[in-house]
C-alpha cells in the first residue's frame, strides 16, 4: 500500500510544528527580558539560563562561606539585603535574639550589619543597628549618596490602634525597641514582667502586623549612624481603610514586606508591597498575599506625617489585567493560601523592571520572578525561578525546607552575581545531609526549640557567562518550567521529523 500520499501532509504538518514549537522566541519579551533572542532561541544574560532565561543561574555553595550562619553563637536567621560599599559587601540581616528560631520572628527578630570580601561570603556581624523588633530589612542607594533602609518594628510598644482611621498617623510616633516580652531560647523560657513563662506558652508568636518604617545613613559601615526611623505605613490602619480592587481585606492583616525599586534622579520612589486579603471566589486558597506598587514624590521625610504626605500605596494587584474583577481572575494560581510576597525588585540597563518573590502555590515553596516595562501595570509572572534545592562544591547537596525572602547581589557594574535567602532546615537534617554535616542543628548553643525552627542566611553565587542549553537544577517533584516543557516537545517532534524524512526517503 502506498502511503506516501498520506506522508507528505504528514510532513508538512510537523514541520510546521517544529517551527512553532522550536522557534521559541521573538523578541526579548519571550526571553523574559533577561536575554535576547537571536535566531529563535534565548541568548540569556549572566546570571539567568533555561530556555526563556527565567531560572537563575546558581552556582555550588562553598561549605566554608554559606553566607551568614553564625553557628558559634548559635542565632538563626531570615534572609538580607546586600550593598557593595567600600571594596566590602555589606548584608543587613534578620535575625532573632535570644537564641529562639524563626517561629518567633514577631518579637525576637533584630536587624544586624555584616560584612564579606565577597559576596557569597562568610558575612561576619559588626554590630546591631535596630533591635527587636526590627525585621525584613531592605536597602537601596539613592542618588545623592545615602543608604536607605525599609523595615518591619514596633513603635512606641503599642501593639493595637484605634478605629478612627488614624491609627499610627495620630501623633509622630517614634521607632522604638521591645525587649520586656522577648522569647528566651537560651533559658527556655520567657521573661514576662520579671515572671517566668513557658516557652511554648505566650513566648510563641508566628507573624506580626507592625508598621514599616524608613532610615538612613550617608556611612552605612557605621552602625550607630543611621537616622532616627520614621513610620511608612501602619498596615492595620492603612489596609483596612482602603477600599481595594482585587478582594476583600482580611481583617487580620500582616507586614507589609516593603521593598525599594529604584530611587530616580529627583529623589522620587518607586516600591513593592503586599496585603492581604481574603481570596476572590474561585480562589485556590482563603487567605491571600497580594503584591501592589507604591510610590513617593521624594523617599525622605522628616515624621510620620510628612511620610504620609509624600508616599501613596497602590492597591491594584499587579498581575491583574486592567479593567478586570474578582471573577475574571480570582482562580488565578498567584491566589492560594500564603500565595506571593517578599518581593525584590530592580530595574536593569534595558529600563525594564523586574522582580523576585517567596512563592508558595501547589505545595511548592520557591523563588519565582516577574518583569514589567510599565511599573504601574501589568507584570508578567514567569514562574519558578529557583527552588530549595541547593549544591555544594564538594558534591553534596541538601533539600531545605524551605527558602524565602529573595534579594539579589549586585556588583560595581549592578550585574547580579549573587542569591541570599533565608533556608529553613526544618525539625530535623536537611535531606542530603547527614546530621552531623549540617552545622546550625550541631550548635551546643542551639536549644531544643530553636533547632526546630533552625534558619539562617544562604547566599548562592551566580555563574558568570551566558549560555542557552541546560537550565540550573530544579526539583522536577515540586517544579515544572514551561520553556523546559516546550524544548523537550521541540526535541521529541524533531526527531519524529527526522525518522519520518528518512522513511520517505526510501519509499
Amino acid at each position: 500500500m502506498d502511503m506516501s500520499g498520506h506522508a507528505f501532509p504528514m510532513l508538512t504538518l510537523l514541520c510546521a510544528t517544529v517551527v512553532a514549537l522550536c522557534d521559541a522566541c521573538s523578541t526579548a519579551a519571550d526571553c523574559s527580558q533577561n536575554g535576547a533572542c537571536v535566531s529563535g532561541a534565548c541568548v540569556c544574560t549572566a546570571g539567568w539560563t533555561g530556555t526563556a532565561c527565567s531560572v537563575l543561574d546558581v552556582a555550588p555553595v562553598d561549605k566554608e562561606k554559606w553566607g551568614y550562619m553564625p553557628i558559634e553563637d548559635g542565632f538563626t536567621s531570615w534572609g538580607g539585603a546586600v550593598l557593595k560599599e567600600g571594596g566590602k559587601y555589606h548584608m543587613w540581616v534578620s535575625e532573632n535574639a535570644k537564641k529562639c528560631g524563626m517561629d518567633t520572628w514577631g518579637t525576637n527578630s533584630r536587624c544586624i550589619h555584616t560584612e564579606a570580601a565577597s559576596p557569597e561570603g562568610p558575612y561576619t556581624k559588626t554590630g546591631v543597628v535596630f533591635g527587636p523588633m526590627c525585621h525584613e530589612p531592605k536597602v537601596i542607594k539613592a542618588p545623592t549618596g545615602e543608604t536607605v533602609m525599609y523595615f518591619t518594628g514596633i513603635y512606641d510598644g503599642v501593639t493595637d490602634v484605634g478605629s478612627e482611621g488614624t491609627g499610627g498617623f495620630s501623633s509622630d510616633h517614634a521607632y522604638t525597641t521591645e525587649t520586656e516580652h522577648l522569647c528566651d531560647c537560651s533559658t527556655g523560657a520567657e521573661e514576662v514582667d520579671g515572671n517566668v513563662a513557658p516557652l511554648f506558652g505566650a513566648c510563641v508568636h508566628t507573624a506580626s502586623s507592625d508598621p514599616t518604617w524608613m532610615s538612613w545613613t550617608t556611612t552605612p559601615g557605621d552602625d550607630a549612624s543611621w537616622s532616627k526611623p520614621v513610620m511608612i505605613i501602619d498596615p492595620r490602619d492603612e489596609t483596612s481603610a482602603t477600599g481595594f480592587q482585587d478582594a476583600t481585606f482580611a481583617g487580620d492583616t500582616v507586614d507589609t514586606n516593603f521593598a525599594p525599586v529604584e530611587i530616580q534622579a529627583n529623589g522620587s520612589l518607586l516600591a513593592m508591597w503586599r496585603s492581604w486579603q481574603d481570596c476572590p471566589t474561585g480562589a485556590v486558597g482563603t487567605s491571600c498575599s497580594v503584591i501592589h506598587t507604591a510610590s513617593a514624590t521624594h523617599w525622605k521625610c522628616s515624621s510620620a506625617r510628612d511620610c504620609k504626605s509624600k508616599y501613596t500605596f497602590q492597591t491594584r494587584n499587579i498581575f491583574a489585567d486592567e479593567g478586570t474583577g474578582p471573577t475574571e481572575w480570582g482562580a488565578n494560581e498567584l491566589y492560594v493560601s500564603e500565595g506571593i510576597g517578599d518581593p525584590f525588585g530592580w530595574k536593569d540597563s534595558q529600563g525594564v523592571f523586574h522582580a523576585l518573590f517567596h512563592y508558595v502555590v501547589s505545595e511548592k515553596d520557591l523563588t519565582s520572578h516577574a518583569w514589567s516595562t510599565d511599573f504601574f501595570g501589568k507584570w508578567t509572572h514567569t514562574g519558578d525561578a529557583n527552588d530549595q534545592n541547593v549544591s555544594f562544591t564538594d558534591g553534596t547537596f541538601a533539600k531545605f525546607e524551605s527558602c524565602n525572602r529573595p534579594n539579589l547581589v549586585v556588583d560595581d557594574a549592578g550585574k547580579p552575581v549573587a542569591l541570599a535567602t533565608g533556608c529553613n532546615a526544618g525539625t530535623s537534617s536537611p535531606e542530603g545531609f547527614m546530621i552531623e554535616e549540617f552545622p546550625i542543628l550541631e550548635s551546643e548553643f542551639s536549644s531544643e526549640y530553636a533547632v526546630d525552627y533552625a534558619a539562617f542566611t544562604l547566599v548562592q553565587p551566580l555563574l558568570d557567562g551566558t549560555k542557552t542549553d541546560t537550565p540550573a537544577p530544579v526539583d522536577n517533584s515540586t517544579t515544572t518550567g514551561q520553556s523546559e516543557l516546550m524544548s523537550c516537545a521541540c526535541r521529541s517532534a524533531q526527531t519524529v521529523v527526522l525518522l519520518l524524512s528518512a522513511w520517505l526517503l526510501h519509499l
